[in-house]
């Protein structure tokens, strides 16, 4: 198990706040390129209202960690829920409604890549059979180690997680 704290993540600011990237694959990608695979990131928001960045050829999943989002669809408006993980096309033209401060967390993937995107609370065993990686939504233990608020383990075997998290597949 690899562990990432909040603090080794590589951070970009951009129009309407500051964004923490997770894990990009492949790891020599870059997001502007639009040459990866998938993409995990976590950012705080500091303006009341943004424009979601057109990814064609993408999807995306969101979910608030903190705050409120409230997203401007296609279709219509979607409060998002911390407990719901929210799926759309990458090329669809979203703006979003933000509680100041709020923090989202982000995944961005080809659709061949088939990620998902679970919240777990509580106690949880994960079977490793794909990539996989656990994002701490509160301080919690994976096999008896600490993982702190907002850092990230990749699992590389099974795993017993005890508390609430966000767990990526891949």
């Amino acid at each position: 198990m690899k562990i990432l704290n909040l603090s080794d993540y590589k951070v970009n600011i951009w129009g309407g706040g500051v964004t923490r990237e997770i894990m990009i694959l492949p790891a020599n990608s870059l997001l502007d390129n639009r040459d990866f695979d998938i993409r995990i990131s976590s950012a705080v928001i500091e303006s009341p209202e943004s424009t979601f960045s057109n990814f064609d050829g993408y999807k995306r999943i969101i979910l608030p960690l903190e705050g409120s989002i409230t997203l401007i669809t296609p279709t219509g408006k979607v409060r998002l829920t911390s407990t719901e993980p929210f799926t759309f096309d990458g090329s669809d033209k979203i703006t979003s409604l933000n509680s100041v401060g709020a923090i989202d967390f982000n995944v961005i993937f080809k659709p061949e890549i088939n990620a998902s995107v679970k919240i777990i609370n509580n106690y949880h065993h994960i079977k490793s059979k794909k990539s996989c990686i656990a994002f701490a939504f509160e301080d919690i233990k994976i096999n008896g180690e600490h993982i702190a608020k907002y850092s990230s383990a990749f699992l590389t075997e099974d795993a017993e997680v005890i508390g609430k998290a966000i767990i990526i597949v891949y």
